[in-house]
């Protein structure tokens, strides 16, 4: 808005949107896990940082790596929970609860994969 340009001049900043999410480089240090969401995202080749980093995939990504974890480690015992291997289902908000339990209970990680994984082997 025009409110704000003017406090941003007045205050002698510049504010800069590099939209970093479009970076491509090989130099990224792409994990298995980015890869193969990469692939089975609408635009592959695009948007890698974007991928790695932002919200929308962050939880998808942790969802791949309980998944391989869950398949080649046992992580919850002889089965793979089924829901885990629906794409999409554990949203970053959630990744984000989990990582912030410092109960010494782990109620709210307990919780979260009760509840949205199905999890009950905790």
């Amino acid at each position: 808005s025009d409110v704000y340009a003017l406090t941003v001049l007045r205050l002698n900043i510049q504010v800069i949107n590099t939209e970093w999410g479009n970076f491509n480089s090989p130099c990224l240090p792409l994990t298995e896990f980015d890869q193969a969401l990469d692939e089975d995202s609408p635009n592959r080749g695009k948007q890698a940082l974007e991928k790695m980093l932002s919200g929308r995939y962050l939880g998808e990504i942790v969802r791949r790596v309980l998944l391989w974890l869950a398949e080649n480690a046992a992580l919850f015992g002889d089965t793979v929970p089924p829901k885990l291997r629906e794409h999409y289902i554990l949203g970053t908000d959630t990744v984000s609860a989990i990582h912030s339990d410092s109960s010494s209970d782990l109620g709210v990680v307990r919780e979260s994969l009760e509840q949205l994984l199905e999890i009950t082997k905790v």
